[in-house]
């Protein structure tokens, strides 16, 4: 089944992924890698979090709140079937200081 960019994912579903990343994160048992690749997490809330490794590819995550979040080894490529496309714009500092998602225009 394709993932639809329609529908953000449910916020139960966004918990568990963050969860079990963390459990990854910190190489304890049932620990997961989180992949968002090809979902909806506009508007979501992810705000000081260690998303170290997760994958982003093609999400969409417009109006979604990245601020002082951890990207060590995270993937974002932009999507590539859903419009609008978007761009992010990250600080240099090591853990994004400011990182908000922008419409391309």
């Amino acid at each position: 089944m394709t993932p639809s960019l329609e529908q953000p994912i449910s916020t139960a579903e966004a918990k568990d992924i963050l969860q079990k990343h963390k459990r990854y994160l910190t190489r304890r048992p049932g620990g997961i890698l989180a992949n968002f690749s090809h979902k909806n997490i506009s508007g979501f809330d992810f705000s000081g979090m260690d998303l170290s490794q997760a994958n982003f590819t093609g999400a969409r995550c417009i109006g979604t709140n990245f601020t002082d979040c951890q990207f060590a080894d995270t993937i974002f490529l932009p999507q590539t079937c859903a419009t609008p496309t978007w761009k992010m714009h990250i600080s240099s500092a090591p853990t994004c200081a400011v990182a908000t998602l922008a419409e391309q225009t």
